[in-house]
């Protein structure tokens, strides 16, 4: 008898809140944005203005005539990637440790993304 064990992975990514990111496959394949939230343990990233869906809002006391409203999904981590400005294109990440802290940059022309 075999029994399923739920996985525990965490997603380990370089991507972080507030980075500058775009969809390199999908329907918004091409779009670029800034990554507002990360789940780490379903491997997904919320980005506003893309992959957005309408959602029906039934009436209630305080919206007496309901309404239908666009709200932003999840999007799988896999399907986006960092973007550099000096590229202009999506890129790969090289960390590397300057005095003592991880730098993350471009693979292709070395811009830092993160702040110093």
């Amino acid at each position: 008898m075999s029994v399923k064990v739920k996985s525990d992975r965490i997603l380990k990514t370089n991507l972080k809140q507030d980075d500058e990111i775009i969809v390199i496959t999908g329907a918004t394949k091409g779009k670029t944005g800034k990554i507002q939230e990360i789940n780490r343990k379903n491997a997904k990233v919320l980005i506003p203005g893309i992959n957005m869906v309408k959602k029906h809002r039934r009436p209630s006391q305080d919206n007496q005539s309901g309404e239908i409203v666009e709200i932003p999904l999840m999007i799988n981590a896999s399907n986006v990637m960092i973007f550099c400005p000096e590229c202009k294109s999506g890129v790969r990440i090289r960390v590397q440790r300057v005095d003592k802290k991880k730098i993350r940059s471009c693979h292709r022309c070395g811009h830092s993304f993160d702040k110093k």
